[in-house]
């Protein structure tokens, strides 16, 4: 009897845990803002509502995996960190909105500090990251992570790595708050083929002798380019 009871009151300790859990995981590749919005309506099950004028005002596709034990942790970290807009909750409803004209202007100066990542969530060691419109730039360790001091007002961190788009992350007193997660998406196959020749021009004759020019061969990214020196 006292087992039973004893195992009544643990149950009813562990139920109001269990309910009270929440956690969110979601994952971006490479999508466009509205696309964005339909993912975090089916994975946080609030309606979402924002005008086509502020989905149009952002620059950014949103790629990597977020983790967030709590709504506005998610939010925070997706609409506010890389889509550089605001939102409120009301009810079951998300109402997506222009960041505040404070956050929109704010004045940063301080070390800003984060990790480089690719889709897959693997580090990017060497990717540049830099203050754009400045020429303070830091390279990530081998670890993908970085650290760089950002001064001025709207700062827009550029973020380079070979073989792969650059990503433009505006800051704001929001995402700065914290290490920032950036992760970068894999291009699109290339349509030329690694080792292909690429021709420029008619230089040889029937006795495969080169025409009045030198050619000279440049190689990008495996293919080779010949051309006038």
């Amino acid at each position: 009897m006292k087992r039973s009871i004893l195992a009544f009151v643990l149950t009813m300790m562990l139920i109001p845990i269990g309910i009270n859990a929440q956690g969110f995981n979601v994952s971006f590749r490479n999508d466009n803002a509205e696309k964005v919005l339909t993912i975090l309506e089916k994975e946080t099950g609030y309606d979402i509502v924002c005008q086509k004028e502020v989905l149009n005002t952002v620059r950014n596709k949103v790629n990597g995996h977020f983790t967030a034990n709590t709504l506005s942790q998610l939010l925070d970290d997706v609409v506010c960190g890389q889509m550089s807009l605001g939102y409120d909750i009301v009810d079951k409803t998300i109402i997506i909105r222009p960041a505040s004209k404070k956050a929109g202007n704010t004045h940063l100066d301080k070390t800003i500090k984060g990790v480089i990542l690719d889709e897959e969530g693997e580090p990017l060691p060497g990717a540049t990251v830099t203050l754009k419109g400045t020429s303070t730039g830091v390279a990530a360790d081998m670890d993908g992570k970085f650290s760089i001091h950002v001064s001025g007002k709207n700062p827009v961190l550029e973020v380079h790595y070979v073989g792969m788009h650059p990503y433009e992350l505006p800051l704001t007193a929001a995402n700065s708050a914290k290490p920032l997660k950036i992760s970068l998406p894999i291009p699109e196959p290339s349509p030329f083929p690694r080792n292909d020749a690429i021709t420029i021009g008619n230089c040889i004759n029937d006795e495969e002798k080169i025409i009045g020019i030198t050619p000279a061969v440049l190689t990008f990214s495996g293919m080779f380019v010949v051309r006038p020196p």
